[in-house]
């Protein structure tokens, strides 16, 4: 599977945007902080395999917009474009070049459906969740707190009570210096 366009109707802060992607085999997602590189990976995954009803709520709160967008991928000699919207119901629709639905049965021929748990290990990955596989050293905790000054600030709180809790074990209450 290629992933040849995708328009986002609207994500979040993103309104009305489309992107091509380019034959180059690794596509990485690059922009300074606050531009929408969050954004853009939490709507690919999104399209792709769904996400939670908290994590909707977080990325739709525009509601004169139409939420949600498209995808358009190839695989082998076949275009398919997959739609998930709040009008869908957040369900997913494909269709193939000449706008017929495609049954998820006949899809899946195609191209094969992971869950969500898979495709985050694998695809929708981030500093944090690299850190989730390893102890809390105090070295592990500067070097994640070094990339985070070079990311955007949707993890900010997340790391504050990571660190928060890391400190509480080295600091337990009613611990006194003699």
């Amino acid at each position: 599977m290629r992933i040849n366009t995708f328009t986002i109707y609207q994500f979040g802060k993103l309104v009305n945007k489309t992107y091509e992607i380019n034959r180059e085999s690794l596509i990485v997602i690059s922009g300074q902080n606050e531009s929408g590189k969050t954004h853009v990976r939490y709507f690919l995954t999104y399209m792709l395999v769904g996400l939670t009803k908290q994590e909707l709520e977080r990325f739709n709160y525009q509601p004169n917009h139409f939420f949600g967008g498209e995808l358009t991928i190839q695989c082998d000699d076949k275009v398919f474009t997959l739609y998930r919207t709040d009008k869908l119901n957040h369900q997913l629709l494909v269709k193939d070049e000449q706008e017929n639905d495609i049954p998820m049965d006949v899809f899946s021929q195609y191209v094969q459906r992971v869950n969500r748990e898979f495709f985050d290990r694998i695809f929708h990955f981030d500093v944090l969740s690299i850190q989730k596989e390893q102890t809390d050293s105090p070295e592990q905790l500067g070097d994640l707190l070094l990339s985070l000054s070079m990311s955007g600030t949707d993890a900010i709180e997340r790391t504050e009570k990571k660190l928060k809790k890391a400190l509480e074990r080295l600091f337990k209450k009613g611990w006194h210096e003699s």
